[in-house]
Formats: C-alpha cells, structure tokens, sequence
C-alpha cells in the first residue's frame, strides 16, 4: 500500500504561508536542546526576538556555543 500527500503552500516556504510563532519556537527548543541546557536555550530565544535591536551577532553568537552549556551547567 503506498500514501501520497501533495501540500500546495508549505508552511515557512514564503512570507505568505510564515510557521506561526508557537511551532517555531517549538522547533527552534527541540533543535537546540540537542546541546544546549534549557536556560541557553530561552537566552538564545529572546536574543533572536531582539535581535534588530543587537549592534552585532555576538551575543548570539555566545548564547548559541555549546560551551554556553557548559558554563550555564556550572553556574
């Protein structure tokens, strides 16, 4: 037996059809729990959130390194 699914706009594909905000963030956790701890994670999340704001990429650039796992595990 053999299933076919076509999806005409996928979600994310344009500005059209954006993934809302609660599965992004969603898959944006499930991603970065894989090496990062809970707290670098939400970090992170409100890093990107303010991210216009940012004169530059190195704050998120810190939150994102795994050592920042270490370290937050440590503290």
């Amino acid at each position: 037996r053999q299933l076919t699914s076509r999806v005409e706009k996928p979600l994310g594909r344009t500005s059209a059809n954006p993934i809302p905000q609660e599965r992004l963030r969603g898959k944006f956790d499930d991603c970065c729990r894989r090496v990062l701890t809970a707290d670098a994670v939400a970090q992170a999340w409100r890093v990107i959130d303010t991210f216009e704001a940012e004169p530059n990429v190195a704050k998120l650039m810190q939150c994102l390194t795994p050592a920042a796992k270490q370290a937050a595990s440590a503290a």
